[in-house]
């Protein structure tokens, strides 16, 4: 999908999201689910649901689209916002380029467990019996299905790109709250990493 650029009234380059912000934040919410009914699920029913809910969000974007439009950002303040996700993302420490933080042991089990495994994914336990890996896996089985397919080594990557991805249309969609894009997202991620500036606080023994 190609991005429109326009002039407004002032001049100023502005960025069309008609064709680009629907589109791709419902696609980003509907290919996980499609991938775990088509891979998790029993053929005969996880098939059919795959497609009926990959043709519905066909049908909602050629036919609908959103009920309120975001509004458009210009040139400089779409880069900014990409730019601002990019390194969200570099040094949130996805892809492992930068340190990591203790939960991201567990992000990195789940893609090797979801890479090496069959899916359904299956532990057995110690009197013989299995049981299913039950978390929420959205967020995994895009960068997992291509480590299925091309081999573990390109997980960090995918992980990376689906998170910026997911990151980006996150910003764009804050920064289109108000006509100040900048000062909304920069105010917004202030305030969204409080409770981790709090946490290393409590971790060094401050009251």
């Amino acid at each position: 999908t190609s991005v429109k650029i326009k002039m407004d009234t002032a001049g100023t380059n502005l960025v069309s999201q008609r064709n680009y912000f629907f589109p791709l934040a419902l696609a980003y919410l509907v290919v996980p689910n499609v991938i775990f009914l088509a891979t998790w699920l029993r053929p005969w029913f996880g098939l059919p649901a795959a497609l009926i809910v990959a043709t519905g969000a066909g049908w909602l974007i050629r036919r609908h689209g959103p009920a309120t439009p975001r509004p458009k950002l210009s040139r400089q303040n779409f880069w900014f916002v990409l730019g601002l996700a990019f390194l969200w993302t570099l040094f949130g420490g996805v892809g492992g380029l930068f340190p990591q933080s203790p939960d991201y042991i567990k992000h990195n089990l789940l893609f090797h467990d979801l890479v090496h495994s069959p899916w359904p994914v299956n532990y057995a336990l110690p009197g013989g019996e299995t049981n299913y890996l039950c978390y929420g896996l959205g967020y995994y089985l895009a960068p997992a299905l291509g480590g299925k397919w091309l081999g573990e080594g390109v997980v960090p990557g995918l992980a990376f790109a689906w998170t910026l991805a997911g990151t980006a249309l996150f910003f764009y969609w804050v920064a289109t709250f108000d006509r100040k894009p900048r000062a909304t997202l920069v105010i917004f991620l202030f305030f969204a990493v409080t409770g981790v500036v709090w946490m290393f606080f409590k971790k060094s023994g401050l009251p």
